[in-house]
């Protein structure tokens, strides 16, 4: 794993962490406009971070010995792996 993954993954995780808390201030009216600002300009930055690795990948791996890209049948790409699998 990309140590940009891993950063992304672990900025994920604490947003999702601190959402209950958040949500419960949220609805008490106890954050200030700039806490609402910041946590979701946090969300956004992790959706645009999300969707950019979706965007820039350009294949699946099925293993270390295939892939697919795209355009290709998966499913026919997997079945003709897995014929080979048990022969």
């Amino acid at each position: 794993m990309l140590r940009e993954d891993r950063e992304l993954l672990t900025e994920l995780k604490r947003l999702c962490n601190e959402a209950p808390q958040f949500a419960l201030d949220f609805m008490a009216g106890a954050l200030s406009i700039e806490d609402e600002r910041t946590y979701g300009l946090r969300l956004a930055d992790v959706a645009d971070r999300i969707l950019s690795h979706a965007q820039q990948r350009v294949y699946v791996v099925i293993d270390s010995t295939a892939m697919v890209t795209p355009g290709q049948d998966v499913h026919a790409r997997i079945h003709a792996y897995a014929q080979r699998a048990t022969r």
